[in-house]
């Protein structure tokens, strides 16, 4: 590996050299993502003493052609929340167990905000009971557990909403030790790929729209809601900000299960049939 083979990689990706036949051509974005995961790879290898010098240093799409290609996302109305939901009911009793898995899977991520990665490897021991309510614990701690960063360890409440619809019969039934177990060795591609599906099926597909949209549309749900940013962020599991308060008052912000519960007790969503 060297600067030119480097900067030929870049060519190829720009020149569409790499894309498969009848695969839709990359763009900036996508091709910053490749270049980025190439540089942490030749990064480590500098580490590590395979070279001598970063050969990445500088082998990188413009910043403002990223910016300027990236499609900004929206959240979901309400009666396209109650749509999917309704469309996600026959995957309920599906014949195929994985897309069962999936169902509950959609509703988690609907009513928690979580990241797509967070709720796949969640373990059966991650669903906890305290003071009588019923939470996610968010963490690294578990086999093949990885979070995005620090402030995305955290405890996330399971709306009665999700309750009411049966989670807990579901969760009774199953004795494997992870949570979505035949939905994990997948990652989040079937489960992004199925939900990019449904939504063709359903007529609401857009790029503006995307499984991670379901984050988006508890965002806005809280702050309609009037709940404080720190707040909001402590369920989100945002990265703590850059402003004093942020930095130095609020890192030290500690909340109980009972009052982030509250909080999100106070979205509400289309009911679950």
């Amino acid at each position: 590996i060297d600067k030119e083979r480097c900067k030929a990689y870049k060519s190829l990706l720009m020149g569409h050299g790499l894309v498969p036949r009848g695969r839709r051509k990359p763009g900036p974005v996508t091709i910053a993502r490749k270049l980025a995961t190439l540089h942490h790879f030749v990064k480590w290898l500098v580490d590590n003493d395979y070279l001598d010098h970063d050969v990445m240093s500088g082998v990188k799409m413009p910043p403002k052609a990223v910016e300027n290609a990236k499609t900004q996302k929206e959240d979901f109305s309400e009666d396209e929340l109650t749509r999917i939901f309704k469309g996600l009911g026959p995957f309920r009793t599906h014949r195929e167990p994985v897309l069962r898995e999936w169902y509950w899977g959609m509703l988690m991520l609907a009513h928690s905000g979580c990241r797509v990665t967070e709720i796949i490897q969640l373990l059966r021991s991650d669903v906890r009971q305290e003071a009588g309510i019923w939470y996610l614990n968010i963490s690294d701690k578990g086999e093949g557990q990885r979070l995005k960063n620090k402030a995305s360890k955290r405890l996330v409440p399971i709306h009665s909403n999700l309750l009411k619809a049966g989670f807990l019969d579901w969760y009774a039934q199953s004795k494997d030790v992870r949570l979505f177990p035949l939905l994990f060795p997948y990652g989040a591609v079937k489960t992004t790929q199925t939900f990019s599906r449904l939504l063709k099926k359903l007529g609401i597909k857009r790029k503006e729209l995307t499984l991670h949209c379901f984050r988006h549309t508890l965002t806005i749900k809280l702050a309609k809601a009037r709940t404080y940013p720190p707040l909001q962020n402590r369920l989100l599991g945002h990265a703590i900000g850059k402003s004093v308060e942020e930095r130095t008052y609020m890192a030290g912000l500690n909340l109980s299960v009972k009052e982030l519960s509250e909080a999100l007790e106070m979205v509400k969503f289309p009911t679950i049939t």
